[in-house]
């Protein structure tokens, strides 16, 4: 049998990798147990781990926990069977990134960029003659300035194309390398993009999930409405990892969506603005309002967005048609009746 942990007695708490706050919370309270392939699966799609942590989560998994298959998908057929060799071979991956941190050539030069904590960003291309001297000076631009992290590229003379990104956190930790073709890691990257985990989740249907900007923790790139999670049905080895529903990103409103992983989203509440159309869908989908009363709610929001936009540029703005929500052609008349703004089109 597989024994399985979530933790080590020293404190290595795999819980951390989780990206989703609600998700990560949710598999504490439970005091869930990872097998070796989600905790691996985890570990290199962590956000925030930095390549330390990674290097000593994947030494771990190969060190303390039972090894286990990774199991088949259609689209992948590589040699990668078990976790333990997936993890293996991260490491060296890993361990080559610290390598290549320390590294001192005679012929690179380097430069940086810092990331706002907005997701903007400035780049300085000025060379510098080494890694040390390019860190001091970006800490002096930087000065008391908050930001999320930085970026320093390392380039060789008269090799145009070649390059590492060596891409560092707020707290000057290494997270990850950006790297070209020779440092090639293709096999290792597809197996990861085609794997899928089961992780319990505590979504329901009607739920509003948000997915947050890398980056910037108020900053949101896109809700959904859940209908429907493939790990509430799906029980194959790698399971799809989706979430389909009505869809809110950058003003427009997509139905039956489909968003991945699971693992990237969060509940959201106090939705306002053009995405409070969200919370009214909800409700209709778990049953608590009738699709006429979420209807009406859709008109009154669609005529204070139209009047909101006529004073602030004094152009009259036409009302949308719906098209975020199903509706039966038997409805279709009674619904025109009681909604003569509600545009229906089969």
């Amino acid at each position: 049998m597989d024994k399985r942990k979530n933790r080590t007695k020293a404190g290595m708490d795999l819980c951390r990798f989780v990206n989703s706050r609600d998700i990560r919370e949710h598999l504490r309270e439970m005091n869930y147990e990872f097998n070796s392939k989600e905790a691996v699966w985890l570990v290199y799609h962590s956000r925030e781990a930095t390549v330390k942590e990674r290097l000593e989560a994947c030494r771990y998994i190969t060190g303390e926990m039972m090894d286990t298959p990774l199991g088949h998908t259609e689209h992948y057929s590589g040699k990668y069977k078990m976790a333990h060799q997936l993890a293996r071979d991260y490491a060296v991956i890993l361990e080559h990134f610290l390598e290549m941190l320390s590294e001192t050539d005679d012929r690179a030069f380097y430069s940086y960029r810092i990331e706002g904590v907005r997701g903007d960003w400035e780049e300085y291309a000025i060379p510098y003659s080494s890694f040390q001297k390019c860190i001091e000076t970006l800490k002096e631009e930087a000065g008391e300035s908050v930001f999320s992290g930085y970026y320093v590229t390392k380039r060789w003379i008269n090799h145009e194309k070649q390059r590492l990104v060596f891409v560092f956190d707020r707290n000057d930790e290494l997270v990850n390398v950006e790297y070209p073709e020779e440092y090639n890691d293709d096999e290792l990257k597809e197996c990861f993009r085609e794997l899928g985990i089961h992780l319990p989740t505590p979504f329901k249907k009607g739920d509003i999930l948000v997915m947050y900007d890398h980056g910037d923790p108020e900053r949101m790139t896109e809700y959904v409405v859940v209908e429907e999670m493939s790990v509430w049905s799906d029980r194959s080895d790698n399971p799809d990892m989706i979430i389909k529903g009505c869809a809110y990103c950058e003003g427009f409103l997509i139905d039956d969506h489909t968003m991945m992983p699971y693992t990237e989203y969060e509940r959201y509440l106090g939705l306002n603005g053009d995405a409070e159309i969200l919370e009214w869908i909800s409700n209709h989908i778990k049953g608590e309002i009738s699709l006429e009363k979420l209807l009406n709610a859709y008109r009154k929001i669609l005529f204070k967005e139209a009047a909101d936009e006529r004073r602030r540029t004094g152009i009259r703005m036409k009302t949308g048609r719906l098209s975020f929500i199903e509706i039966q052609e038997a409805e279709a008349e009674e619904l025109r009746r009681k909604l003569p703004f509600l545009h229906i089109q089969f």
